[in-house]
């Protein structure tokens, strides 16, 4: 086992690394020679809870038990991510480091937890926060079993391996094809040791059973799968004993600002899959409620929000149109029609003129699209 120690870093190089994510155009924090880019940005599982609890505002006291199990799944994915970018802190060489980014190429694309880019490899990481008794199925997938409220519980997931395992024929592909094209300091040819897949198991306490498990699944396993607490000194060993050549710290930068930037190209459609997802994981929950019914209550909140009641009591709006404003029979037809933009819901919404339009257009159209291909 290496011994993990943490690096010293002189006053100069210090102040050489602050002042390049001052003059730069990306948004990092060093600590010692790891640099985290983007630091203050939402994950996409802060994003996912977000919504969650957003429509957890639309439920009754009965309907929000039945979605806690969710809530308190993505919390954990938050809390581990959390624990696991703590401990990347004290990786002993210099790295890069980007969080939760989402890539594409072509028709490839995924999202991927960390990726840390050093010297001489590239990490792809994928981190579980499970608990509970976990084994490892023969056709790949993961059993997570958890005895809860009294009831034995058993989940099944997509195989974490394999889901690392395309994330990396993903960094592969960019890197190859994007990097090379751009960088001819980068053009000389790509070992596949340089990409290197782990999958981080922030539980300690969980126990895998791969007794199931084919040999090819326990291989991989064997090469890719580490404990939280023993990620960073498993980090090092892989490290310090490849014998794959150092990059400048300038190629390190350029790598890392060529798969940031693919990230930030995908990132508003990202959030907004996100967003999409926990609304269709929180109806799968609610099975007695029907998209309709959610969409009319989403609608009916937003006309008693505080900001739509300001506008409704300015002076000069007619007693009419605020007593008529997404009344049971507007909002019947909006359900009904589903415009896509606001002059369609200007033109085909009865007692939707032109103040709905420019006041309160965007954000209905906006909640629509939410639900559009559920109803639709």
């Amino acid at each position: 086992m290496i011994k993990q120690r943490r690096a010293k870093v002189g006053f100069r190089e210090i102040v050489k690394g602050i002042g390049n994510c001052i003059s730069g155009k990306y948004d990092q924090e060093v600590i010692d020679k790891v640099i985290f880019w983007d630091k203050d940005k939402q994950t996409g599982n802060e994003v996912y809870l977000q919504e969650i609890e957003r429509i957890e505002e639309l439920c009754g006291e009965n309907e929000k038990k039945k979605i806690e199990n969710v809530k308190r799944n993505v919390l954990k994915g938050i809390e581990g991510e959390r624990q696991t970018k703590r401990k990347l802190g004290y990786c002993d060489f210099y790295c890069n480091i980007l969080h939760d980014i989402k890539l594409s190429d072509g028709d490839l694309e995924n999202q991927i937890d960390f990726l840390v880019i050093t010297k001489k490899m590239c990490f792809i990481i994928e981190c579980k926060n499970r608990s509970g008794k976990v084994k490892i199925l023969k056709d790949g997938r993961f059993s997570i079993g958890t005895y809860r409220n009294g009831e034995w519980k058993s989940e099944k997931i997509v195989s974490p391996v394999e889901q690392n395992n395309e994330h990396v024929q993903l960094v592969k592909n960019i890197y190859k094809r994007n990097l090379k094209e751009s960088y001819r300091i980068l053009q000389r040819k790509v070992p596949n040791e340089y990409f290197v897949p782990i999958l981080v198991w922030v539980n300690n306490s969980s126990k895998i059973d791969e007794r199931e498990a084919s040999e090819d699944v326990k291989a991989e396993l064997k090469e890719q799968f580490v404990y939280l607490e023993r990620l960073v000194t498993f980090m090092n060993h892989i490290y310090y004993e490849s014998s794959l050549p150092e990059k400048s710290e300038k190629e390190v930068k350029r790598i890392s600002e060529i798969f940031y930037d693919i990230h930030m190209e995908n990132e508003e459609k990202y959030q907004n899959l996100n967003r999409h997802r926990a609304l269709k994981t929180v109806l799968r929950e609610l099975e007695d409620v029907d998209p309709q019914e959610l969409l009319k209550r989403e609608l009916e909140h937003y006309r008693n929000s505080d900001s739509v009641k300001k506008i409704l009591n300015r002076a000069g709006v007619r007693l009419e149109y605020r007593e008529n404003f997404l009344n049971e029979e507007m909002i019947g037809q909006i359900i009904e029609i589903m415009p896509t933009d606001v002059w369609e819901l200007q033109k085909k919404i009865h007692n939707s003129g032109k103040y709905t339009r420019e006041k309160f257009g965007d954000d209905i159209i906006e909640i629509l699209d939410r639900y559009r291909d559920i109803i639709e």
